[in-house]
């Protein structure tokens, strides 16, 4: 993958940027000393369309640890290492509890190196589990999630991946058996798949290498909707996207070694993955880290299927909203159950908590969550 570099694309998204800088007067981006993300110039309606089927979603849905086909989100204290999670429905929580997730207190001896990495529905009950890692230790666990009930716990042992230089990149369903998989990156480049029959490790196999440090696993989704998840990458520097459409540990792209998206400029980041209009295909949201702007890209495989035109001249995506940039986008995740990936903000600075219900590249809603002033408190998981 590090031949990118060489490729002579047209930067669309540095295109967008400079074409953009006309828009900078026409919205406010300040928050005027409340919870609100500013002005968007998104038209907002008090409902959303005919919700999709049941059958027509996909069986797993990202974080949802209760089984009610929402999101949930969950936080874990930096200092204290406590757990808190909120079950919600749309912007509000239905439940809410501290929850002991090892089957025993997190503050005992050698807790503080335990962290969420992943999540998935592991034993395929419809709720959501969390997949933690020792960065000490390279141990791995399960929490095998129940709402807010102590969950049981399921240990993991391989020990070719103990080395604490294999991080999880990714969580997901690989081979289309209905099983969530672990996507493993090394710090020297190595990628390796390992295959699971519910809790039960059945394989690991080799993928590409990546010799180039920083490229990035920036997402997990299905973008063909071929029932099998996808890795998409992003370079640190030049800002490249490249996508693997996966067939179990085979990249069927590009001749085995995926292929390009697009480029960025270097403000412009991915910051998450979610089938935002229904299609059964995962999309990117992008944000400009300078003025705080936010773009869509519906993506159909690796093509993207939207574009805005702007002085005569097409670009790819479209404007989401534009915010200020103490507010962070931490979550994506479908929280009122429409099948239709959701954003969840919280503020950098207060502590507040913010959702945007999605209808595309349309906030349908912007909703206050309650706040959590204490910043020690961050979201994980996602």
């Amino acid at each position: 993958m590090s031949n990118i570099i060489k490729r002579n694309v047209p930067g669309f998204i540095g295109m967008l940027f400079l074409l953009s800088l006309s828009w900078s007067g026409l919205y406010a981006a300040g928050t005027s000393g409340n919870s609100s993300l500013g002005v968007s110039p998104c038209p907002l309606t008090s409902a959303l369309e005919t919700p999709i089927t049941t059958s027509e979603i996909k069986l797993a849905i990202k974080n949802d640890f209760n089984g009610d086909r929402k999101s949930d989100v969950f936080w874990r204290n930096e200092v204290t290492r406590n757990n808190l999670i909120y079950q919600m429905t749309g912007n509000l929580i239905s439940s809410q509890a501290n929850v002991d997730l090892f089957g025993f207190t997190m503050l005992g001896s050698g807790s503080q190196s335990w962290e969420v990495v992943g999540s998935g529905d592991f034993n395929e009950d419809g709720k959501g589990d969390l997949f933690w890692r020792s960065l000490a230790s390279g141990q791995n666990k399960i929490s095998l999630m129940n709402g807010t009930g102590t969950p049981d716990v399921i240990t993991l042992t391989n020990s070719a991946l103990a080395d604490v230089k294999w991080k999880v990149a990714g969580i997901g369903d690989f081979d289309g058996d209905g099983d969530h998989d672990i996507f493993w990156h090394h710090d020297d480049g190595e990628n390796r798949i390992t295959f699971m029959n519910g809790t039960s490790q059945i394989s690991t196999l080799v993928v590409n290498t990546i010799s180039d440090p920083l490229w990035e696993v920036v997402g997990i989704a299905d973008f063909n909707q071929d029932g099998k998840d996808d890795v998409l990458w992003q370079h640190d520097q030049n800002k490249h996207v490249w996508m693997y459409l996966m067939n179990g540990s085979a990249i069927s792209n590009g001749g085995g070694a995926g292929e390009h998206v697009v480029y960025a400029a270097a403000n412009w980041s991915i910051e998450g993955l979610g089938d935002f209009n229904a299609d059964g295909k995962g999309d990117l949201l992008w944000r400009n880290s300078d003025n705080g702007r936010v773009w869509m890209f519906l993506m159909n495989g690796r093509s993207i299927s939207n574009q805005t035109v702007i002085n005569s001249l097409a670009v790819p995506g479209e404007h989401v909203a534009f915010t200020d940039l103490a507010w962070e986008i931490k979550a994506i995740g479908d929280y009122n159950g429409d099948g239709r990936a959701d954003v969840f903000w919280r503020h950098s600075t207060f502590g507040w908590n913010h959702m945007y219900l999605m209808n595309g590249v349309t906030p349908t809603q912007q909703l206050n969550v309650t706040s959590l002033p204490d910043l020690n408190w961050k979201l994980r998981s996602n």
